[in-house]
């Protein structure tokens, strides 16, 4: 038992924290790891408690990698310095001149390893995925494994879809590689088309959602494994996948599954709105990972205007045009997105918990301007933008309607769309109003919608074209070293990408 127990430990730790370059060189396996899934559910435990006790989501010597956008990047590195709501005419006025890194970031080209973080917990998924299936206990802990194990598997393939492969080139995907025991000499590592990715994440969802159908998810141990994260990985996926293929059907799944996002969180089956107004204006922030309000701070909306305030000499402030453009009077979010942290305190009591994501009952806090991406509100502006797709223009109207019931004060005079498209780009104005800040929810909205956009500083201009090769990050350069017959993603050729 001492042995196993050794054995299993080495084995979690070799997958958690292998590099992609090691992680595709893995030798072929034999035999199997574990023969009792007690044995397989502490391979999974480790990373779940991690993932529990690690409220920001950063690595160390003793972390396993975060699956979600990590806080030691620093501010300037993410992807709130790709959206178009920031200029950076602030750069104008200092008396050196732009550095290196301040030109990449200025013209987009930052350089993430999003690529090894996702494949070696994917590299994890797979081990468990093929013990739960064979090792012997019971039925339940077999599908509380398994639900866990797809449903996260679905999602790192599916992040990096949305950060490697170009829109407009379906035939450059990811790698797809899920069977842990096949010799790697001879399996295809080659970029497959995206097609087969959103193959692949289909069949792992589906493989969950009967899993739901039939068992029910152990609270103290699971984390995506129950209906609320199903729900919203589903809409947030096929709101992707239609955005490329332009598929009705797509379209139809991306508003079935966000309204059922919207109805499973209420009493009864009854849908919960994101806020009502009176909440809006009293409410702390809880898109991020938090229980409770803590650190020095309370965590208000956004803590933009703290952020702002950090960056505003040396950076980039927020474009006074876009926000004109953005937030019209009577929009309730002007004022209360931006107010600074020492003069805004609200009791955690005065939460709405059904309008925080999922994730809610795991513990810490960020206090940086980057959320938990999968709000109850992207459910509703999903639902909105699906159904106009789709063809459904009343529906489309009707959540429209109760959306802007609830962001706007009373009277604010604001026309309807009546068409498919107009109602769509009411929804995107919408999500950049709603997300700013969060996570990489604009800078995708941007890929997704083929937005082109300029911007400069101390003479230095920057274009980003509507189908650019930056929309795109590079494959790093070991995974290239080690995968040599891999299709690097274009215009990356020049840049190094540790």
């Amino acid at each position: 038992m001492i042995m196993k127990k050794a054995r299993i430990i080495l084995l979690l730790t070799a997958l958690t924290f292998i590099s992609c370059k090691k992680f595709l060189e893995i030798e072929p396996i034999g035999a199997k790891f574990t023969t009792e899934l007690t044995a397989v559910k502490s391979i999974l435990g480790a990373w779940l408690y991690n993932f529990k006790s690690n409220g920001q989501f950063t690595s160390s010597s003793i972390d396993a990698p975060p699956p979600w956008i990590p806080l030691q990047f620093s501010f300037e590195n993410t992807f709130t310095a790709y959206a178009d709501v920031w200029n950076f005419q602030e750069w104008n006025n200092r008396s050196t001149r732009l550095t290196a890194t301040e030109k990449r970031i200025l013209d987009r080209a930052v350089l993430r390893n999003d690529w090894r973080r996702y494949y070696d917990l994917i590299g994890l998924m797979n081990l468990v995925i093929a013990e739960a299936k064979t090792a012997s206990g019971t039925a339940e802990l077999r599908a509380q494994l398994l639900g866990e194990a797809y449903i996260q598997r679905a999602y790192y393939f599916f992040k990096l879809l949305q950060y490697y492969a170009p829109l407009n080139d379906p035939n450059l995907g990811i790698v797809i590689h899920t069977d842990i025991y096949q010799d790697l000499a001879h399996a295809n590592l080659q970029r497959q088309p995206q097609a087969m990715a959103y193959n692949q994440i289909i069949s792992d969802l589906a493989e969950a959602e009967k899993l739901l159908g039939t068992y029910q998810p152990k609270a103290d141990y699971n984390i995506m494994f129950n209906k609320d994260w199903f729900l919203r990985i589903s809409a947030q996926f096929y709101l992707w996948k239609a955005s490329s293929t332009n598929n009705s059907e797509d379209w139809q799944k991306a508003a079935s599954y966000a309204k059922q996002a919207i109805h499973n969180t209420g009493a009864g089956g009854a849908p919960t709105l994101p806020y009502t107004v009176e909440k809006l204006k009293t409410t702390v922030f809880y898109g991020s990972l938090t229980e409770t309000v803590t650190g020095i701070y309370p965590e208000t909306l956004y803590f933009i205007a703290n952020r702002i305030d950090n960056v505003l000499n040396t950076k980039w402030t927020y474009d006074l045009d876009v926000w004109k453009e953005l937030y019209k009077d009577g929009d309730l979010r002007k004022t209360n997105w931006f107010l600074l942290p020492t003069k805004y305190n609200a009791p955690s009591e005065t939460i709405l918990q059904s309008d925080i994501n999922p994730s809610r009952k795991i513990s810490g806090y960020i206090y940086q301007p980057q959320a938990f991406p999968l709000r109850l509100a992207e459910q509703w502006l999903i639902w909105t933008e699906a159904s106009a797709m789709a063809g459904d223009i009343t529906t489309a109207q009707e959540q429209l309607q109760t959306w802007r019931s609830l962001r706007y004060k009373e009277g604010t005079s604001l026309s309807l769309p009546n068409t498919a498209k107009d109602i769509q780009h009411e929804v995107y104005l919408e999500r950049k109003r709603e997300f700013i800040g969060e996570s990489d929810i604009l800078w995708l909205d941007m890929k997704r919608f083929h937005i082109a956009n300029k911007r400069s500083a101390q003479n230095f201009h920057a274009t980003l074209t509507n189908d650019d090769w930056r929309y795109q990050f590079p494959i790093p350069d070991d995974e290239i070293k080690a995968n040599p017959t891999i299709v690097v993603n274009p215009g990356w050729s020049d840049a190094t990408n540790y």
